[in-house]
């Protein structure tokens, strides 16, 4: 799982760029997702949640609010 913060562009760079990989545990029909360990690595925002399948094909991706 992979998390990539929306873009905030200005002046031709994008100083909001984040892209976090994302430890998780599957079992009992769901996935259990452990979110990065300080607000330094992941600030508060809208990213983008990716889930990669066996051959590293992405998923369509949901927006997630991390607060």
């Amino acid at each position: 799982m992979n998390l990539v913060r929306l873009g905030s562009v200005t002046h031709a760079f994008n100083t909001n760029q984040r892209f976090l990989k994302l430890t998780f545990q599957a079992g009992g029909g769901g996935v259990t997702v452990h979110s990065p360990s300080t607000a330094n690595l992941a600030p508060p925002g809208h990213y983008m949640l990716f889930i990669l399948n066996a051959n590293g094909v992405p998923s369509v991706a949901s927006v997630v609010k991390i607060q």
